[in-house]
């Protein structure tokens, strides 16, 4: 079987996060693009924001990185699977300080920033 290759958006969306005693939790996202159609993060099946429906429906548990708590925090996401199906798709987030993802992240600008000037 072949593997679904992710494909990560820096493009604006934030997530508010809360810290409740031992708990941390999201009170919402921010879609930059207000859940217009012919954006990236727009899916067919919800009409809006897959980012801000994943992120309300299941909250720091499609979190993948790791960042201090802060009331507001930019994130990159990724999605995979059917534009109409919501329930069978895939979709990441993870804090655009994530030590690990911000070094990836200047690595993959760099690169692609040395292919479009060579």
């Amino acid at each position: 079987m072949a593997e679904t290759e992710f494909n990560w958006h820096d493009d604006g969306h934030v997530i508010h996060v809360r810290l409740e005693k031992d708990s941390v939790s999201v009170v919402s996202g921010l879609c930059p693009y207000g859940g217009r159609k012919d954006t990236p993060c727009y899916h067919e099946g919800i009409n809006g924001c897959v980012v801000n429906y994943v992120v309300s429906m299941y909250g720091i548990d499609v979190n993948v990185g790791v960042a201090d708590a802060a009331g507001t925090m930019p994130i990159s996401w990724s999605y995979g699977g059917n534009s109409w199906e919501i329930d069978s798709a895939t979709c990441w987030i993870i804090p655009n300080n994530d030590p690990n993802f911000a070094t990836w992240a200047e690595n993959e600008r760099l690169s692609n920033q040395e292919k479009s000037n060579g």
